[in-house]
């Protein structure tokens, strides 16, 4: 089965609502499938290998006032 594949994303989703414990409706099952392959397309561009100069070179970090320092 090929990861893109309709077929095979739906199994996913199903089996991870299992897993989950989680019961769709139908009426929200046409949304609820379009959400998860969107968001499994963005994920997608998150796993890119990016060239180091392309990472921040910095953290923020709050300190106790909660400003950013």
């Amino acid at each position: 089965m090929n990861p893109q594949d309709d077929e095979f994303i739906e199994h996913e989703f199903d089996l991870i609502m299992k897993r989950s414990g989680i019961i769709v409706p139908e009426e929200f099952r046409l949304g609820a499938l379009a959400n998860y392959r969107d968001l499994r397309r963005q994920t997608m561009l998150l796993r890119v290998d990016r060239p180091a100069g392309d990472v921040p070179s910095f953290v923020f970090s709050l300190g106790p006032s909660g400003v950013i320092r």
